[in-house]
């Protein structure tokens, strides 16, 4: 226990006078360098708690018998279409940080450079539970040149490599399957801000661009075409380019100089007829991630349930190195003693379903 705040939960179930609330708990029990607040808590906790050490005994014998602790490290090896995967994955968030920083956006979000650091630690413990990433990296071709690459042999020490490429080919067939039902139309998010047409087609635009996996071109859609910053203002065009209302005005105004009636698009030349604010648009958050996907950003995303839907597909369980090192280790604890209790602690929680389905 480290606060005196956290013992309010066991006063409220013992119904302590004066803990009807937290308010109230903190006010009588809480404050700090108070006589009376002391003198109430030692006057309850005398009532309720017996301190205990180590050193104390009953009947003769310790409270408490723990076994000698020992630590040991197993080091595993990925199989070869992890390492593959592995590798593709962190060359792209090579280039993708790089860009960032020569960009000027590192200074401002370090925490994007984290966020990579971490989804190659998930890797490192199970290749899919970064699913999401690899739909969004991977097409049926690439998958056919990883499996090209590994050229993996029909043996049983390959098995655990080839499930993974089965199960990314579903995955990314899946996937295509999706894209393929898009409906041409998209209903696209808009907030109240962003309500009017030209918004609505530049947001279908982008969620076309986005569904089709067409990622540069979609960063570069999402940028001030003249200033080539995020727009803190954005505003579209009657061509559907995008730019900030301060460089929007200003290109109005170099035209009026010119005694130009209309204004040209700086990227596709068309003296556009119309601009329309589409602030709101959330197609418009550009992804500085090339849209990897939403974990990767570091958004909180919240998810009903622990998603992992290709680990285990018609009774055949994709398993990682990782995975099969934990098994192995519990497998040989369990036959030094079969009712030795095993907990199995994890940073990913999504790491603990594989194990789950092998137990």
């Amino acid at each position: 226990m480290n606060r005196i705040e956290e013992l309010y939960p066991y006063f409220k179930f013992l119904r302590v006078e004066a803990t009807g609330s937290f308010k109230d708990f903190t006010r009588h029990f809480c404050v700090a360098g108070s006589s009376d607040c002391n003198k109430r808590l030692h006057c309850m906790l005398d009532q309720i708690m017996i301190r205990r050490t180590m050193d104390d005994k009953v009947l003769g014998y310790p409270i408490v018998s723990l076994p000698a602790t020992h630590q040991g490290t197993e080091r595993l090896n990925f199989n070869l279409v992890e390492r593959l995967i592995y590798k593709i994955v962190s060359r792209r968030f090579i280039r993708a940080i790089n860009k960032a920083s020569a960009m000027g956006e590192l200074d401002h979000k370090t925490g994007y450079g984290l966020v990579m650091f971490l989804r190659l630690r998930q890797m490192a413990a199970h290749t899919f539970l970064i699913q999401e990433i690899l739909q969004d990296m991977f097409g049926l071709d690439s998958v056919d040149r990883l499996e090209a690459a590994a050229s993996l042999n029909e043996t049983e020490e390959n098995k655990p490599a080839k499930t993974i490429i089965v199960a990314l080919r579903r995955m990314v067939a899946a996937k295509g399957e999706i894209i393929e039902s898009t409906p041409d139309q998209q209903s696209v998010d808009l907030e109240a801000g962003a309500t009017n047409e030209l918004a609505i087609r530049f947001g279908q635009r982008l969620q076309g661009l986005k569904n089709t996996l067409k990622l540069e071109e979609l960063r570069n859609e999402q940028l001030c075409h003249k200033c080539k910053n995020i727009p803190e203002d954005p505003w579209v065009t009657s061509c559907l380019h995008v730019y900030c209302k301060e460089c929007l005005e200003f290109l109005a105004y170099a035209a009026s100089k010119k005694d130009q009636e209309s204004t040209s698009c700086l990227e596709c030349g068309t003296l556009f007829e119309t601009s329309k604010s589409c602030a709101g648009l959330k197609e418009l958050v550009v992804d500085d991630f090339l849209d990897l996907s939403p974990d990767l950003r570091g958004r909180k995303v919240k998810t009903g349930k622990v998603n992992m839907h290709w680990v285990a597909y018609d009774d055949e369980l994709v398993l990682s190195a990782k995975t099969i090192g934990v098994e192995n280790q519990i497998t040989r604890w369990l036959e030094e003693d079969p009712e030795k209790k095993i907990i199995v602690f994890s940073q990913f929680l999504m790491m603990l379903v594989p194990l789950l389905f092998t137990r």
